[in-house]
C-alpha cells in the first residue's frame, strides 16, 4: 500500500468516528431535553450545532480522499 492509501484509510476511520461521535452527541443532548431539569433552548442549540458541523466535518473528510483519485 502506498502512503496515500494509508493517508486514504486514516482519513476515513476518523471520519467514521466523528460520525459515530456525533450522533452519541445528538442522543445524549435528546435524553438531557427530556430529562426534568432539562436543557435550556440556548444549550440544546449549541449541542445541535455542534454536532451538525461534526457531521458536515465528517461528510467532508468521508470524500476527500476521493478528491485526488484519477480515473
Amino acid at each position: 500500500m502506498t502512503f496515500s492509501q494509508v493517508a486514504g484509510w486514516g482519513v476515513r476511520l476518523f471520519a467514521l468516528w466523528l460520525f459515530l461521535f456525533s450522533l452519541q452527541a445528538l442522543a445524549s443532548a435528546l435524553a438531557l431535553r427530556n430529562t426534568v431539569a432539562g436543557l435550556g433552548t440556548g444549550d440544546t442549540a449549541l449541542v445541535f450545532a455542534l454536532a451538525v458541523i461534526a457531521i458536515a466535518l465528517g461528510i467532508f473528510l468521508w470524500q476527500m480522499p476521493l478528491i485526488n483519485e484519477h480515473p
